[in-house]
């Protein structure tokens, strides 16, 4: 189990940068985040013994997930967004921003048909996790096995052919 602590002192600021530049719903909606930092646990040699965070799983750089409305309600912040802080040092400004970036993403306002922003008990805007857009899921034996008739396959090619025409056509920054 990762032990946590207060983030890199550069976190919030780069959150505050992201919701600025990319997320003015969240703004608007006036969201709050807690930010944890996440430690691996390590062993009698100092040596990590996995990783820090993991989301399904996997190792994760980064994960967020949103307080109960009874946390909420007992002052709690809206979101929590845990960061792997032994890594994030390694990785440049962008890297960081697209991080915090891909994690709010995931959190989304409530509206009405309207677009009026929802509340909860607590008068908090009422918030859902959103899922990835793409998720591919692979067996190496089903690829070794099946090669281009395998399912793997087909979904790298369909999540290989959007991101070329995103990187190659959509302004990136």
């Amino acid at each position: 189990m990762p032990s946590y602590r207060t983030p890199p002192d550069d976190v919030a600021e780069v959150l505050a940068t992201v919701l600025e530049k990319h997320h003015p719903d969240l703004l608007e909606a006036g969201v709050t985040f807690q930010l944890l930092g996440a430690h691996a646990k390590l062993d009698k040699n100092g040596v990590a013994k996995g990783a820090a965070i993991k989301h399904h799983g996997y190792p994760a750089l980064a994960v967020v997930s949103l307080f109960s409305l009874k946390d909420r309600v007992g002052g709690s912040p809206d979101c929590r967004i845990v960061i792997d802080a032994d890594q994030w040092e390694d990785h440049a400004d962008a890297k960081r921003h697209s991080l915090i970036h891909h994690e709010c993403l995931h959190v989304e306002v409530v509206r009405d048909e309207g677009g009026t922003i929802q509340v909860d008990d607590a008068c908090r805007p009422r918030l859902k996790l959103r899922p990835h857009d793409v998720e591919i899921g692979v067996f190496w034996d089903a690829v070794k096995n099946y090669g281009d008739d395998s399912w793997e396959a087909e979904a790298w090619k369909t999540a290989n052919r959007q991101m070329t025409q995103l990187l190659l056509f959509d302004k990136v920054g």
